[in-house]
């Protein structure tokens, strides 16, 4: 056991204080600006190092009921550090997919959002998606998973677009007196010119 005196254990303290100091010093020359739950976690951190240090120290003339404590402690500052870091994510936006942003819900610095209150519209500029709302329960069993499409646009008169099925609902919904089944068709192509909601003529090959 290593025994130290009051002015040894002072003069520790003050240069684990200076340490944190210098830590959060550097923090701010990086030009980051710190919340109370980055500070919080800078605070765990510490006290983690803290923690291992003094099992080192313990390894060196072993005691098992210090070193009990010694790990007990060490335990509990991970299990803050984790906990901190979970708290963060929770004040983090992060998008389930890479794309663009196209639109943002009248959002203004400093304005509180309830959660599940939709915020931005985001999408993937990479490939295009048309879904059908009138294919009758008639046509349906015609229609296969990979079958090819041709599309026309009501925006491009003349012009056509190839594209696949990638998806048939297995749920009807009634639509103008008729039982229809949605249909989602992917484009093989993207086209800079497609926008949101257009009116698209589909016309299922071999159907």
């Amino acid at each position: 056991m290593v025994i130290q005196k009051e002015g040894e254990h002072d003069e520790e303290k003050d240069n684990l204080s200076e340490a944190f100091a210098d830590l959060l010093q550097t923090v701010a020359e990086n030009e980051e600006n710190l919340d109370q739950k980055q500070i919080d976690m800078l605070l765990l951190v510490s006290n983690l190092e803290i923690a291992r240090e003094q099992l080192d120290r313990l390894n060196e003339n072993i005691n098992p009921d210090l070193l009990s404590v010694a790990e007990a402690r060490l335990d509990a500052a991970k299990a803050h550090i984790a906990a901190a870091e979970t708290a963060l994510k929770n004040y983090e936006l992060r998008a389930p997919f890479a794309g663009t942003i196209l639109s943002l819900n009248n959002l203004t610095v400093g304005k509180t959002v309830n959660a599940g209150f939709p915020i931005a519209f985001l999408a993937d500029l990479s490939s295009w998606q048309v879904q059908t709302t009138d294919l009758a329960e008639i046509d349906i069993a015609s229609v296969t998973i990979g079958a090819p499409v041709t599309i026309k646009l009501d925006a491009f008169l003349g012009e056509e677009f190839s594209a696949r099925v990638v998806k048939i609902d297995p749920v009807g919904r009634e639509h103008l007196g008729d039982m229809t089944y949605q249909v989602t068709l992917e484009l093989d192509e993207s086209d800079s010119r497609f926008l949101w909601n257009m009116t698209a003529t589909v016309e299922i090959n071999g159907k």
